[in-house]
């Protein structure tokens, strides 16, 4: 765009072309794109040091918590975006599965052997207090 405003070939300050007030419209359009260039190169400037201090930062963490915050921060991913790509392959257990007595897969432990022993000698007496009661 300041190339264009620049090679026009009408000098800007000799004659009074027109009637208008402000016949220097075009040098202020030009001062104002170069004000805005060095504004811009010098925010540049500050947004390149900032990503290097942030990059600084980033080294002392643990290295999970760095790259959610590079995904969140730098990527400009969101939060169900990171939730997509950090889901392990296999989900932890908080149940421990081989140790649930649900019926189908029954793992006998002492206890449970104790437990059946009980139930044959009270089955058997109480067989014996019954025939005792008929006789």
């Amino acid at each position: 765009m300041r190339d264009k405003l620049t090679s026009l070939s009408v000098p800007m300050d000799k004659e009074q072309v027109s009637h208008t007030k402000n016949v220097s419209i075009m040098a202020d359009t030009i001062a104002m794109i170069a004000d805005i260039e060095k504004e811009i190169d010098q925010q540049s400037c500050e947004l390149v040091e900032a990503q290097k201090e942030a990059f600084r930062f980033l080294d002392q963490i643990p290295s999970e918590s760095a790259s959610y915050l590079i995904n969140r921060f730098f990527v400009g991913m969101t939060i169900t975006e990171i939730g997509r790509l950090t889901v392990p392959e296999k989900l932890k257990q908080f149940v421990n599965y081989t140790t649930i007595q649900t019926g189908v897969h029954i793992a006998v432990t002492g206890v449970m052997w104790v437990g059946l022993g009980l139930m044959a000698i009270s089955g058997t007496v109480g067989l014996i207090r019954r025939r005792r009661k008929t006789k």
